[in-house]
């Protein structure tokens, strides 16, 4: 259809992406649903192609993308049902006992969640 790679920024998320990369007490992660692949090109826009880190490591000054692999299996699925991202959901423990999320001592009393849909 046309629209593959079309993402909308909003206003000023540039500018509080810098923010957040330039505070020294500030380590950024970005968990989500969606393959680290796909993901790359919108982090990059918004906080900058050099300031994406491999994988595998978390630093300040850079962001680390979890995707995918940091999810779990969604228990409202069947085992036996057809492969598919919705089989599985996000869970914030899956990141947060990551080994390179775990040596900076992160933990539910100290990150900060943002998310995008209200239900969640």
């Amino acid at each position: 259809l046309g629209f593959k790679n079309v993402y909308f920024v909003r206003p000023g998320a540039q500018t509080l992406a810098a923010a957040l990369l330039s505070d020294s007490r500030c380590v950024v992660g970005v968990y989500t649903s969606i393959l680290r692949s796909n993901m790359e090109p919108v982090v990059s826009h918004i906080f900058g192609g050099d300031n994406v880190s491999p994988a595998d490591t978390m630093e300040q000054g850079k962001v680390s993308i979890f995707d995918q692999a940091y999810n779990i299996r969604n228990p409202r699925f069947s085992r036996h049902a057809v492969e598919n991202p919705s089989r599985f959901m996000r869970d914030i423990d899956t990141v947060l006992n990551d080994p390179a999320v775990a040596k900076l001592g992160f933990g539910v009393d100290n990150t900060v969640l943002v998310e995008s849909n209200f239900g969640k």
